[in-house]
């Protein structure tokens, strides 16, 4: 597991706004209020994160390179100076899943706003038991610890706030259309791009923590990408024809994220968030098919609840559902 530390950032921030050029050892000592030993040690595990840092013999360090370190938590801390969310920044090559050392924090009492993030992911988990396998090379899957002030039936809202985030940052960042399909699936053209999943622990009336797991497909082969769902699946990749920086992507969606979970929290806020995902989601208005307790229903999707329940018309009536999988009907 890889983490930041207050001498590295210290460390980078100096370096990045150096723009390679050579920053002197006794300069970095001044910046960071450290020993020159302590500045190597440093530098050294800032390359484990990816960065390439040359040592210029007699002169100092310069910053050659960052193209592999767009997962470092070094720099994913350094971006999100400015959110509330993301000063904390927990990195691991492979995880089974980011879900299960982000819940065992939040039970131990890690902080609101922590983040784990994992380059593969081997057991990753979608809604209703799918498998979400996550190659090394180019995905992008965390975990974030929540601790909002909702009532336990609706923590499904969470997953919303997400899909908010992950839907504004990628038509923001790359000016493409995506489709958000209830509840929280981000596709385009009807492939799956990334996929959402909220888990609570609460009891009666409290919530004592929520994490938000995010799987996305970024700068990965879409023939390579495993996943245990119905349909197809691409990456940013296969759509933009180009790999994007995918700490950027990450420092994005949470800031967005923390915005929409304090909106949540208030009656007109959470009036607005809800708006606002309704403004996305592809879904209302379709004719649509789910499967409820093994039986096919087929119906039009007319509304979200306030717990976020999807509803439909079937057969002239209206009818609430949460954990179902939907599909869409084509439309000619």
């Amino acid at each position: 597991m890889m983490r930041s530390t207050n001498t590295k950032k210290a460390l980078l921030k100096a370096l990045i706004e150096k723009e390679g050029k050579v920053v002197s050892g006794p300069e970095l000592c001044r910046i960071a209020k450290v020993s020159r030993q302590s500045v190597w040690k440093a530098v050294d595990s800032l390359r484990l994160e990816g960065f390439e840092i040359e040592p210029v013999p007699h002169k100092g360090y310069r910053l050659v390179e960052s193209a592999t370190a767009d997962l470092s938590p070094t720099w994913l801390e350094l971006e999100l100076e400015d959110s509330p969310w993301g000063d904390t920044v927990l990195f691991w090559e492979s995880l089974g899943s980011t879900q299960e050392p982000a819940k065992e924090l939040a039970k131990q009492g890690a902080p609101e706003g922590l983040l784990v993030v994992a380059a593969e992911q081997t057991s990753g988990r979608g809604r209703l038991g799918r498998k979400w396998l996550s190659p090394q090379e180019g995905s992008i899957c965390f975990s974030i610890i929540v601790r909002p002030n909702l009532v336990p039936g609706r923590i499904q809202l969470l997953s919303f706030a997400a899909a908010i985030a992950v839907h504004e940052t990628l038509e923001r960042e790359f000016g493409v259309d995506f489709e958000l399909k209830w509840p929280n699936d981000i596709l385009f053209q009807g492939a799956k791009v990334c996929g959402i999943l909220t888990e609570a622990s609460s009891e009666p009336g409290h919530v004592h923590f929520a994490v938000t797991g995010i799987g996305l497909n970024a700068n990965i082969d879409p023939r390579s990408i495993t996943m245990d769902v119905a349909g197809n699946s691409t990456s940013l990749l296969a759509i933009l024809g180009r790999p994007v920086h995918r700490g950027k992507v990450i420092a994005s969606i949470v800031r967005i994220m923390e915005r929409q979970v304090r909106l949540l929290e208030t009656p007109e806020g959470s009036r607005q968030c809800i708006e606002s995902y309704l403004r996305r989601c592809s879904t209302i208005g379709r004719e649509v098919i789910l499967n409820h307790e093994g039986e096919p229903l087929r119906g039009k999707s007319v509304g979200i609840s306030d717990s976020g329940e999807i509803i439909l018309e079937i057969g002239g009536l209206r009818r609430s559902f949460a954990a179902v999988d939907i599909r869409h009907l084509r439309t000619f």
